[in-house]
């Protein structure tokens, strides 16, 4: 039945609750060393994870406020440079002609000309004469561009070093050259995953905007379109323990008539465990959540998994081999597999009608299963100029329905480099499922065939183009219906606008499937 009203906000308002007591203390997170800047202009190079502050910049790094004519910060090497007029305020207080700051350990090399010309050490708050060997290689070494033309223009910034770079009143370079003014721009550079993904879902193009940042987190918008809400607007915020934990919280959209609100959890607990939590409501459902825990274990991992929503809960725990070869030697050597084994539970308070069974009392609510897969892969083997990848999945299932399924999955791959910039790839996939209920003894079977040939085109970091075709068809004995879409196209090109911007898109064709021909486009902008 459909909820409306006050009624169909309840999952959200739970899920709020859940995600509150949920989410882990702030303290418990890795803090960036943070670093403020400020000047009449600061020109952001985001290939090289520079700021180049000039026209009384003046720059302050928790330690040492520092104050010059230019000052340029490499978040790369974590080190900044000040030249001209440069001013130690606080303690120590000095002046000289030239600075090189650490930013992480604050230990600088100040440098003075003129008649009481000398090199000091700063360390900490002691300021001494520089003894031989303590100014370095290259204490005053700036950043080499390489020609770069900066990708956004500021009068402040808010550097995490590690992390990301916050930007006010800034003039951003869009695609054509031109700039668009944002109150707070921030630019992520960590390789750490908690920065990379998110869990806000808009259904189709999202363009990311980032406009906060903290020493441990990053805020930003999801700009969107999907038939149903056109353009819409998710908020979404990360919250990162380096590469230990990460939280990530989101509303999409924040206009339209339907919303979603998600919570993700990961966390390596130590060097061979890790657990994840993620729970997701949207506005007339409920709320789903789920649990996973995985621990290494000789050469193998164990695996508990648990699931909830609408009335229904799964709990599953598995063991899986890491992959070793067949044999030591010949063909078997490079040939690897694995062997995995679950056991699990399922509940329904209404399970409802299901092939072949009908609800009446009789079908049971809680199945217990089990299940045995087996899954392998080659090495590449080389033909000629082209190389060959194999690989199979073998899995057998029982239910105390009782229901039996064996699920077997094939695929081939042919890859060949016909220079340095045409690559083509070959894929073909084939699966099968086969369903026995002996209770009911009936049985069902289908088979999914797909394939795609690829072609990519790379030149360098100016351009590159992925183009592919697909064919897909289908087969089923028994009452089941598979529809796939038996052709489509897609393609993805990636070009360089300027020497700060790259845009990425993409888009596919179906030849009139359903009524479908073009896809929209899927948008992407890099630096």
């Amino acid at each position: 039945m459909k909820q409306s009203g006050a009624g169909s906000l309840l999952p959200l308002a739970a899920a709020c609750a859940l995600l509150l007591s949920a989410t882990p203390p702030a303290n418990a997170f890795t803090l960036h060393s943070a670093v403020s800047l400020n000047a009449r202009a600061i020109e952001f190079f985001a290939g090289h994870v520079v700021l180049d502050a000039q026209g009384g910049a003046a720059i302050d790094d928790g330690v040492l406020h520092v104050s010059a004519d230019r000052i340029v910060l490499d978040l790369r090497a974590n080190r900044y440079v000040g030249v001209g007029h440069v001013t130690l305020s606080g303690s120590p207080a000095a002046e000289g002609a030239a600075l090189g700051v650490d930013v992480l350990t604050h230990r600088a090399v100040l440098i003075s000309v003129g008649p009481h010309a000398a090199t000091q050490v700063v360390e900490g708050k002691q300021l001494r004469a520089a003894a031989a060997g303590d100014a370095g290689s290259e204490p005053l070494a700036l950043p080499d561009l390489e020609g770069e033309l900066p990708y956004a223009v500021a009068t402040s910034a808010v550097a995490h070093a590690g992390a990301d770079v916050r930007l006010r009143n800034a003039h951003v370079v869009v695609p054509g050259g031109r700039s668009v003014y944002l109150p707070s721009y921030v630019y992520t550079f960590s390789s750490d995953t908690g920065y990379v993904v998110n869990n806000a879902y808009g259904g189709g193009e999202d363009v990311p905007l980032y406009v906060g940042s903290t020493r441990d987190s990053i805020q930003g918008l999801h700009f969107f379109y999907n038939a149903q809400t056109k353009v819409g607007v998710g908020f979404d915020d990360h919250i990162v323990d380096g590469n230990k934990a990460y939280v990530l919280i989101s509303l999409s959209p924040l206009n339209g008539p339907s919303k979603a609100l998600n919570f993700t959890w990961q966390e390596h607990i130590n060097s061979h465990a890790s657990q994840s939590f993620a729970a997701s409501a949207q506005t007339g459902s409920s709320v789903f959540s789920r649990y996973d825990v995985n621990d290494q274990v000789h050469r193998s991992f164990f695996e508990l998994s648990a699931y909830q929503t609408n009335g229904a809960n799964a709990q599953q725990i598995s063991w899986q081999s890491l992959y070793e070869p067949l044999g030591s030697r010949g063909l078997p050597a490079d040939v690897y597999f694995n062997l995995r084994s679950e056991f699990g539970l399922d509940h329904a308070a209404n399970p409802g009608n299901f092939y072949p069974f009908s609800f009446s009392g009789a079908t049971a609510t809680t199945v217990a299963h089990t299940a045995l897969e087996a899954q392998a892969y080659t090495k590449p083997f080389t033909i000629g100029e082209s190389t060959l990848n194999l690989t199979a999945d073998l899995r057998r299932s029982n239910d105390s329905l009782p229901h039996d399924r064996l699920i077997q999955t094939y695929g081939v791959q042919l890859t060949r480099r016909w220079n340095q910039r045409i690559t083509t790839q070959f894929l073909d996939g084939e699966t099968s499922v086969h369903d026995d209920f002996r209770a009911a003894d009936v049985g069902a079977s289908t088979h999914t065939s797909t394939q795609s040939l690829g072609v990519t085109y790379a030149h360098g970091d100016p351009f590159a183009l992925y183009v592919s075709a697909t064919h897909n068809a289908a087969w089923e004995v028994g009452p089941t219906s598979l529809v796939v879409t038996p052709w489509s196209l897609y393609a993805n090109a990636r070009f360089r606008v300027n020497r700060s911007l790259s845009l990425g898109l993409s888009r596919s064709y179906y030849f009139g499937f359903e009524g479908q021909r073009f896809s929209s486009f899927g948008v992407q902008i890099f630096p």
